[in-house]
């Protein structure tokens, strides 16, 4: 009989080891479970988070590309450009839209006031003074050259007129090449002029 209690005993401290085993390992794999779940939530947050980041970066960048393209839209103006009516041969004035100076000579090649040869060199605005300072190539000149007296005015006066008006100024000097610009006709832009009125 003691020996039967004994194996009772043995059996009862065996049957508790398992049952505190088992409870362990539960515990453990729920432990286990959790701290799974735990890292992949934080992963999920993790990749949420970076996907978030992505698309701020991506609207942001979109943003910054509107902003660039309202800027432009905000430099250009609507010009009036003067330019010889074919039908009429009349100076006439039309409105187009530009950017710079740059545009406007376009413009003027584009109504053929100008030849592709024609360039703008530089131009310099003082928006105090009213004043504007143009300067084009020899080409330019040569061209205006070759007109008889009613052409050279109308060129010209286009050109004067186009850029007093698209920069708000009373007066412009024309040169040629850095040098004061002259008609074939004798008329010499050493100094400012006016607007051009009689074409």
């Amino acid at each position: 009989m003691a020996q039967y209690k004994r194996l009772l005993v043995y059996f009862a401290a065996v049957s508790l080891i398992f049952c505190l085993a088992a409870g362990c390992s539960r515990k453990r794999e729920k432990s286990e479970n959790e701290r799974k779940s735990a890292q992949s939530n934080t992963s999920d947050r993790s990749e949420a988070a970076s996907e978030e980041s992505k698309i701020t970066e991506e609207n942001s960048a979109e943003k910054t590309t509107d902003e660039e393209k309202d800027t432009l839209i905000k430099k250009k103006k609507q010009v009036t450009i003067y330019f010889i009516d074919d039908a009429s041969a009349e100076v006439i004035g039309e409105g187009f839209e530009i950017e710079d100076e740059y545009d406007i000579w376009n413009v003027l090649q584009k109504q053929k006031v100008l030849t592709e040869g024609c360039k703008l060199l530089s131009i310099k605005v003082n928006k105090e003074k009213k004043q504007i300072n143009l300067d084009f190539n020899k080409a330019t000149g040569e061209y205006i050259r070759t007109m008889g007296t009613a052409g050279e005015t109308a060129v010209i006066g286009c050109i004067v007129n186009t850029y007093l008006e698209a920069y708000d100024c009373t007066e412009i000097k024309l040169t040629e090449g850095g040098e004061v610009f002259q008609t074939a006709h004798g008329a010499d832009f050493e100094g400012y002029i006016g607007r051009i009125n009689d074409l």
